[in-house]
């Protein structure tokens, strides 16, 4: 018997006077005979507690158990890894979901009103087949997305495919910062749940313009963020990550932890984080990287952190907490920064930078055409030092710095903390006066967008604030 994609969702009856035996939710009695079973699911509460009343020599893992509330409405997506019909993308699917009770066959169902699958949480690793890999894969649910964190830390790197997303994904539907803890935790992408180890995303995080919210994560782990840790040739870009917390709690100085990623190899490009707090107990925080040590370097282009950095530690940044040196290696960590802001708030701590917080022996980082107009919360530390509005600590590495401006009034006055042998001439600092609306366009050497004119700007001047992003204005 092969038995595959099916649901169990009725009762069974005691029959006064008899006594019955090899009884099972899924199969009765399967000692004679050999039982290939997967993907089956059980409507707990059926009277019958075994899978399988007699196994014999074959096993039932493949059944699952689930609760009356994990298969109504559209949590049975969440939870059910079989072909769910869904309107304008899988009008083929085998089953169908209903509002009110388990989920019933397509063929029998009335199709013309389906529900809303986009809200499901739960797994759902269903859209990806390892061994017949698509060049992409388009995920609309909560669900579908933390079945992508599933695939990832069971080593699928996702190398040459694009991940997309089709809709906003809400992973704590209801849930505000204010309220603490999440009912959904979130397992940053590339960490296994199960033991230490990281599996890095290789592939193209495509968020198509989306928005991810809700995303609350709380972890003693080494690398901690949406994703845990980005490789070479990697792209995670195009969305905007709001409502969310990163709690990294490692005391140590390995802990790197960032809103968007943990420790990045390849590009960030075009991301936006509001997230509310990026905690870290760990040294390197940024906002929206904890830290680069890759021999093969990151890019980060056209970013935007609106949020809150802080922590008990060292070394943060609003973007990048710090580059660091392979320890092993004598090949150089780079990084490039360009067409960035950062407008959030950073605790006043050691090494804490606008922008970048720290570089290490035999880094190099590349910054152009960025500005500060952040803030540093004051009061946090007994003592701090090598404080910058763009960078921290340089004085180890090595900063070319070009085009990059600060707004003037945050509560630290020097560009770069600890230059070393760098330079911070390419750092110009301008009153608030000079940036708003057409002000800006007169005292900033960068790209902005002008209607009819340069339709592709990268800045944009608003009317009595300072320019920001374009890819960010609606």
């Amino acid at each position: 018997l092969t038995m595959t994609e099916s649901l169990f969702a009725g009762s069974f009856v005691t029959i006064e006077g008899e006594s019955p035996s090899n009884y099972g939710t899924a199969i009765g009695n399967a000692r004679n005979g050999v039982a290939t079973v997967s993907t089956v699911y059980i409507k707990d509460g059926s009277g019958v507690s075994d899978k399988m009343g007699n196994k014999g020599s074959n096993v039932d893992t493949g059944v699952t158990i689930l609760t009356g509330s994990q298969l109504n409405g559209d949590a049975s997506y969440g939870h059910m890894e079989v072909d769910f019909y869904e309107k304008d993308r899988n009008e083929t699917g085998v089953w169908f979901a209903m509002a009110d009770s388990h989920p019933i066959l397509t063929s029998f169902a009335d199709t013309s009103n389906p529900i809303d699958l986009s809200t499901a949480q739960g797994t759902r690793t269903a859209w990806f087949n390892a061994e017949n890999p698509q060049d992409s894969y388009t995920l609309n649910s909560a669900a579908e997305l933390r079945g992508l964190q599933v695939l990832v830390a069971k080593s699928n790197t996702f190398e040459g495919i694009e991940i997309k997303l089709g809709k906003d994904i809400d992973l704590n539907p209801g849930w505000k910062v204010s309220d603490g803890v999440a009912p959904n935790v979130w397992t940053p992408i590339g960490r296994s749940a199960s033991d230490s180890n990281i599996y890095s995303f290789k592939g193209t995080f495509n968020g198509q313009g989306h928005t991810i919210k809700g995303v609350y994560v709380s972890s003693s782990s080494d690398r901690i963020g949406f994703f845990a840790s980005t490789a070479q040739g990697s792209v995670v870009k195009n969305f905007t990550l709001e409502n969310s917390v990163i709690y990294g709690t490692k005391t140590s100085s390995t802990g790197s932890v960032g809103s968007i990623v943990g420790r990045l190899g390849g590009t960030l490009d075009t991301v936006k984080s509001s997230a509310d707090e990026v905690l870290a107990g760990s040294e390197y925080a940024g906002g929206l990287v904890g830290d680069i040590n890759s021999t093969v370097g990151a890019t980060i282009t056209n970013c935007w952190f609106a949020g809150t950095v802080s922590g008990t530690g060292s070394h943060h940044g609003q973007l990048l907490g710090g580059v660091r040196k392979v320890l092993t290696s004598d090949t150089k960590v780079t990084c490039t920064i360009k067409n960035c802001l950062a407008t959030g708030t950073i605790d006043f701590r050691s090494n804490a930078g606008g922008l970048v917080g720290s570089l290490w022996t035999g880094s190099s980082l590349t910054m152009s055409e960025s500005l500060f107009a952040g803030t540093f919360k004051t009061g946090v530390a007994s003592s701090s030092s090598n404080n910058g509005t763009v960078i921290g600590n340089a004085r180890n590495g090595s900063a070319t710095v070009t085009k990059v401006y600060v707004k003037e009034g945050s509560s630290v006055s020097t560009k770069i903390g600890n230059k070393g042998s760098n330079s911070d001439t390419g750092v110009t600092n301008l009153a608030n006066n000079k940036l708003l609306g057409i002000a800006a366009y007169d005292n900033m050497s960068l790209d902005f967008y002008q209607k009819d004119t340069n339709e592709d700007g990268v800045w944009y001047a608003v009317e009595g604030s300072h320019p920001v992003l374009k890819s960010f204005v609606k």
